[in-house]
């Protein structure tokens, strides 16, 4: 056997150990840079770092400002930190962590600072072509505040960033039950660095676990929790929430492939509960600028924190050989995006610190700020039915067209219907233009194929003698066909590199995104054609759901702009017709509209985000009716139907007259099973179900949600009502009430009775 000496032996122990502390720095680096809030952070994070001592407020430095019947809130003017007390129930709320657990909590290096620090942000030296984005705080920046005043309500002033050579104004205010933070966009000064991002007051309300009952809440899909847990997950410890507000401004997507993993964001709005206090904030101004960002304990911090980044400017690709797909990230250096930046947080009392009581608030404030009204009552709840009307598919010299629905069949089907008690339908009908559902931009006339416009003059005349309600689906923000002078080069969505965007759509095609200026114009155009056939409103798509930046000279218009456009081009739709139907729309939208189509109801299953809740929902129910997807292209028939019924989700159908397997091919047809009369006793019995249910709470709100057990969950409605859902395989038992496996059972409320 062979020797070997100590010496040789020690040496290759240190190579061995040098080998793997290289490997797991740099696997770790690669995590961070994954996962991580920036490059920055995961480098200083454990370190000491420059600046100001990391400490918080002493209380004795607090001075009253401002006070409404709820609340009283007051300021530490060297830091602009401050404390809310919630007169109600004497709870303070801070703009930063619990100060006895951030004593004990043991954070070093830049973390304790950031916890420490009013005001978070990121910038970039633009003079530096090698520079990265710099991570900093108030006290890292060795920053100060000045020009400190109070005003009406509360208090004013600007943080002084000498080392970032950046100034940003500051307000905070009260009224009512709410304190509101804003940054003021017209005195943002920058002098060495660019501005990428801010989080004001990013810890506001941070608590640890330990003895926390509490979870944070963010707007993923309907709805999410964040349950507060003792550890993070090993697997989560350099990860946290991040997903923009209505979803990724596609002007700075970085490439084709760079897609939004979670569930889109359509409500701007986030929260925490911890133990018997919460509150629900609210993005009142340039939230479509903002990112929803939450951080569980043992994530960076001890804490457990959530809050909005509000971005400046974003990344892009500048293309320099498209061919090859060669060039190098940049960023909107000559802009500053937006305008104000404001934040409502609104304090719950204690019976209500739950996201019911989120929810409940929410709702409030979309009747209160967002002129939003409650429903009326009818004896029945709608059907919805949306009936394709033609598609096409790709042939061997031109496209093929394939005919689903003629307007003839589509009576039938609502005879039918009608003939076997279904007493109230709201009928879309989709892919009525020439060339059908994938003829983007296309308008009336309707497709001679189908029956053309006095084909569907009857079949609107036959569907308001029988109770039913007609939309038209429109499709005016990609335009893949030239309609409305659509010329690409001129009228197209571009990007800041100067790249003309597209969607993709079916399975494998694009069309271009439309700017919003032109669509406007080429809506303003069309209601009097639309009134010709007496339908009852139109059905939009991406307007009113997708906000993209757009930086064609000829149509040129912010984010802001865009969602300023597309309220515009809803408002006149629905003054000109009545009634609006949105799909998957953002909540910007809700003003205009009197139904939302495929709501969502799920969430993005990831490892932060652990329990669904239908906050979406239960904000909207007894305001604006809405549906999920398809019942005919449920994944799990019975499991799906049951959440439908415990989110309060209107039973929702499309149709052909032909089997399912003819339009296999087209270009723009995603559904497995839409023939009417494979479904057609299957309708009648879903709608007998749902109408039992809901006929009594279509007005009314929901005001309670819970899971009494994993599998069994809770809808309770405003006159009382209660729909128990079991999603598991065995009876559930409560007193006198029972749930059955796989179903539910309806507790009428006195009022209701």
């Amino acid at each position: 056997m062979r020797r070997f000496s100590k010496k040789a032996v020690l040496i290759g122990i240190t190579a061995i150990i040098a080998f793997i502390l290289i490997v797991a720095v740099g696997m770790n680096i690669k995590f961070e840079l994954r996962l991580a809030e920036s490059p920055e952070a995961a480098k200083v994070s454990t370190a000491q770092s420059d600046g100001k001592e990391a400490r918080l407020p002493e209380s004795a430095t607090f001075k009253p400002v401002a006070e409404t019947e709820i609340i009283q809130l007051s300021v530490d003017q060297a830091t602009g930190h401050f404390i809310a007390k919630d007169k109600r129930n004497g709870h303070e709320y801070t703009s930063f962590p619990d100060p006895e657990q951030w004593k004990k909590a043991g954070i070093k290096g830049l973390w304790k600072q950031h916890t420490a620090s009013p005001i978070m942000f990121q910038t970039l030296n633009f003079n530096d072509s090698k520079a990265q984005p710099k991570e900093s705080d108030l006290l890292k920046d060795d920053g100060a505040v000045k020009d400190f005043e109070e005003i009406e309500n509360g208090y004013r002033l600007t943080y002084d960033l000498p080392n970032a050579g950046l100034e940003i104004p500051i307000q905070v205010t009260i009224k009512d039950d709410y304190i509101e933070t804003t940054v003021l966009r017209e005195g943002i000064k920058e002098s060495i660095n660019g501005l990428i991002w801010i989080r004001l007051f990013p810890f506001f309300e941070a608590v640890e676990s330990a003895g926390q009952d509490g979870y944070m809440f963010v707007p993923d899909g309907g709805g999410a929790l964040i349950t507060f847990k003792e550890q993070a997950s090993s697997t989560i410890q350099t990860s946290i929430y991040q997903a923009s507000v209505y979803g990724h401004d596609k002007a700075f997507r970085l490439n084709e492939s760079n897609l939004e993993t979670r569930s889109r964001i359509v409500m701007p709005v986030y929260g925490m509960k911890s133990g018997s206090t919460g509150f629900i904030a609210v993005l009142q101004e340039g939230e479509e600028y903002a990112d929803i960002v939450a951080a569980p304990a043992g994530v960076y911090t001890s804490f457990n924190w959530v809050t909005s980044q509000m971005n400046y400017r974003s990344m892009f690709y500048q293309t320099t050989n498209r061919k090859q797909n060669q060039g190098y990230t940049a960023y909107n250096e000559k802009e500053l995006f937006g305008s104000d930046r404001i934040t409502r947080y609104y304090l719950l009392p204690e019976d209500e610190a739950n996201y019911s009581g989120m929810a409940g608030r929410y709702r409030d404030y979309l009747m209160e700020d967002k002129g939003m009204q409650r429903m009326e009552s009818a004896p029945f709840i709608p059907l919805y039915l949306t009936f394709l009307g033609g598609d096409q598919e790709k042939g061997i010299l031109t496209d093929r067209y394939i005919k689903a629905t003629t307007t003839n069949q589509a009576e039938k089907m609502l005879r039918q219907l009608s003939d076997q008690g279904v007493k109230r339908m709201e009928v879309t009908y989709v892919g009525w233009q020439k060339n059908g559902v994938s003829a983007y931009g296309k308008g009336l006339p309707v497709d001679n194929r189908i029956g053309g416009n006095r084909g569907m003059e009857r079949f609107v005349e036959l569907a308001h003698e029988l109770g039913a309600s007609v939309y038209l689906d429109t499709e005016y923000g990609l335009n893949n066909t030239g309609a409305g002078g659509f010329k690409r080069n001129f009228d197209g969505i571009v990007n800041l590199a100067g790249r003309k965007l597209s969607q993709l759509f079916g399975k494998s095609e694009e069309a271009p995104l439309v700017s919003n200026r032109f669509v406007e114009a080429q809506m303003r155009g069309k209601w009097d054609d639309y009134e010709a056939l007496d339908i009852d409103g139109i059905s939009v798509n991406t307007i009113g759901r997708d906000l993209f930046s757009d930086y064609n000279t000829k149509h040129k218009a912010t984010r802001s702009e865009a969602k300023i456009l597309q309220q515009s081009i809803l408002k006149e739709a629905k003054d000109q017709l009545e009634h609006v139907q949105g799909n998957g729309s953002g909540f910007y939208s809700l003003p205009y509209l009197n139904r939302i189509q495929d709501l969502d109801d799920d969430y993005s299953h990831d490892l932060l985000t652990d329990t669904p809740i239908p906050f979406a929902q239960m904000a909207l129910h007894g305001l604006i009716s809405y549906s999920s997807g398809y019942a005919n292209n449920r994944e799990e028939h019975e499991r799906d139907m049951l959440r439908d019924i415990e989110y309060g989700s209107y039973p929702a159908f499309i149709f052909t007259g032909v089997p399912a397997s003819a339009m296999t091919d087209a270009y723009a047809f995603r559904y497995f099973s839409t023939q009417f009369s494979e479904w057609e006793s299957e309708v009648v019995k879903e709608y007998q179900i749902f109408n039992e249910l809901f006929s009594a709470v279509q007005d009314q709100f929901i005001v309670s949600h819970r899971s009494i057990t994993n599998r069994v969950k809770e809808t309770v409605y405003e006159n009382g009502t209660r729909i128990l859902v079991n999603y598991g395989e065995e009876v559930y038992y409560d007193g006198e009430i029972s749930v059955p496996e796989l179903g539910y059972t309806l507790v009428k409320g006195e009022e209701a009775s």
